[in-house]
């Protein structure tokens, strides 16, 4: 029962660390402690929306922001790399890396359809 009960709210609901600490303020955890708990970030991946023919030195990302209501019901759930690119001011850079697209990603050889 008390596996179910997890897997059903915390898991399921996607419940956060942050959002069981906010809901039991009796809980004393150093922000170390928290710190430690929380997962790694993942890689971002994010194709190129502009050509090397209108600019060789500069390239354009297309992205969504994901801000949406928590599934945990406690707030809203914020996209930790769309956020920090939607913050970023004109002339601002970010290190990043590009690699080649799959090999069967390509545009249609038809573009009239």
């Amino acid at each position: 029962l008390i596996e179910e009960t997890y897997e059903e709210e915390i898991l399921g609901k996607r419940t956060s660390i942050l959002d069981v600490l906010e809901s039991s303020p009796s809980c004393q955890l150093s922000f170390a402690d928290y710190l430690r708990m929380l997962p790694p970030l993942r890689f971002r991946q994010y194709s190129i929306s502009s050509s090397p023919v209108w600019n060789s030195e500069l390239v354009t990302l297309t992205f969504d922001i994901l801000r949406s209501p928590a599934m945990s019901g406690c707030g809203q759930y914020v996209g930790v790399a769309s956020n920090y690119l939607s913050n970023l001011k004109r002339g601002d850079q970010i290190t990043c890396s590009v690699r080649p697209s799959n090999v069967r990603f390509h545009p249609p050889a038809n573009t009239e359809i």
